[in-house]
């Protein structure tokens, strides 16, 4: 393991930002979704599709937010892991 200077854990950091960002938009866009989906199925739901957005949201979102937000300088080796 080694360690990385401040300029490349700002970047770092702002690349995970971005990541977590791209996964709360794809949550929103599927909440969206559902939401136009079920005004128009004539009142025909699916639990499967009113719940799309929580793979987006807990599979993705969540984890990077959390890392970036929490884990320090720590977070370089979860960084690599998770992007590999």
């Amino acid at each position: 393991m080694y360690t990385l200077d401040k300029k490349e854990q700002k970047r770092e950091k702002k690349h995970m930002k971005k990541i977590s960002f791209r996964y709360l938009m794809g949550a929103l866009f599927c909440i969206v979704f559902a939401v136009i989906y079920e005004s128009f199925s004539h009142q025909v739901y699916s639990g499967y599709m009113i719940f799309a957005f929580a793979l987006p949201l807990v599979g993705g979102a969540l984890p990077y937010l959390l890392i970036t937000l929490l884990a320090g300088q720590q977070s370089t080796y979860i960084i690599q892991e998770l992007q590999h």
